[in-house]
């Protein structure tokens, strides 16, 4: 994200630089209007729904992540009390009551 925001301020000081320097070359004598304020609004409004747009991929990518993790959490809590079925019943009690106190301590730490 650091990278992309780096890249954008030195494309947009490269393009102020360019304007500075080579727009005077292009323009006739006679025209000394210069740059607008409205000029640079364009370019600023796309850069910054880019940016946006870049930052919400990443968190829909980071979320989708963060749901998967916790969904393969969650079954192999589910296939450790399942398991238990199979255990002794002192030992059964014991592991299943681990395994609920896991997930309540996951849950409250999240």
């Amino acid at each position: 994200m650091a990278l992309i925001i780096i890249v954008a301020a030195l494309a947009l000081l490269a393009g102020l630089a360019a304007n500075r320097f080579l727009r005077p070359r292009l323009l006739s004598e006679d025209d000394d209007t210069g740059m607008a304020v409205k000029d640079l609004v364009g370019p600023l409004l796309t850069l910054t729904v880019l940016l946006l747009a870049f930052v919400l991929v990443t968190a829909n990518g980071s979320y989708g992540k963060a749901e998967v993790a916790s969904r393969g959490e969650a079954k192999a809590v589910d296939q450790l009390v399942e398991a238990a079925e199979y255990a002794p019943a002192a030992q059964k009690a014991a592991i299943q009551a681990d395994a609920v106190c896991y997930a309540r301590a996951v849950r409250t730490r999240e």
